[in-house]
């Protein structure tokens, strides 16, 4: 397989299930090894090398209101933040299986939510535009 991918951050304003998911198959780039919403074969074809949907959560932060302060109006600035290693077998898959062929902009807008990991086509950011507009409306994108 010669196929091209991008490692994409991902910042979702809500929990909505399959947000990102949905979002990167409805814009023609599904997630490597997604058996929901990639075509089975192609879905079969990337299990041989990603042994799982490559979709992670790396980052969660949130607004505890249970937090230390006495004062319940100040409870909601608590932040939590959560930080997870990407997993073995996601690292496996990116130095054993993949070559990196460039390294696109690192920056990455952080904001309150999860924030994920994610694998697919590589036309996803050359065919989407960048603008701010465009990453309010839908989501923030970056590459790490």
């Amino acid at each position: 397989d010669n196929s091209d991918y991008t490692l994409v951050y991902v910042n979702i304003l809500t929990g909505i299930t399959h947000q990102i998911r949905i979002t990167m198959q409805s814009v023609g780039h599904p997630l490597v090894s997604d058996d929901r919403y990639l075509p089975r074969d192609q879905a079969f074809s990337d299990l041989r090398w990603c042994p799982r949907n490559f979709l992670v959560e790396v980052r969660s932060d949130f607004f505890d209101v249970g937090g230390p302060h006495a004062e319940p109006l100040r409870r909601k600035y608590t932040r939590v933040s959560i930080e997870n290693p990407l997993p073995a077998h996601f690292q496996e898959v990116l130095t054993k299986k993949l070559q990196l062929k460039e390294v696109l902009d690192p920056t990455a807008d952080l904001f309150v939510g999860p924030q994920y990991w994610a694998i697919g086509d590589v036309e996803l950011l050359s065919a989407y535009p960048k603008d701010d507009e465009f990453r309010k409306k839908v989501m923030r994108w970056g590459q790490r």
